[in-house]
């Protein structure tokens, strides 16, 4: 198995993931390795989503709701 291997300072790393801020300018290690075929993706529990749907709703602003409609 090919892997790749690069020392970096963490902070150029902020495009593709979140660095917490006491990481930023420490060097770190990236490791990539190719996934092997037999791994699959996590599949998605769309009961849970249907479950999850509006659980938040008692913390909406009613007053930001019209301006939440124009960024769908």
């Amino acid at each position: 198995m090919q892997a790749l291997r690069k020392i970096m300072v963490a902070n150029e790393l902020s495009p593709i993931m979140d660095i917490p801020n006491n990481m930023r300018k420490v060097q770190v290690e990236v490791i990539v390795l190719p996934i092997s075929e037999n791994v699959t993706k996590p599949k998605t529990n769309i009961n849970l989503i249907k479950k999850l749907k509006g659980s938040l709703n008692q913390y909406a602003n009613v007053n930001l709701r019209e301006l939440e409609k124009s960024y769908r």
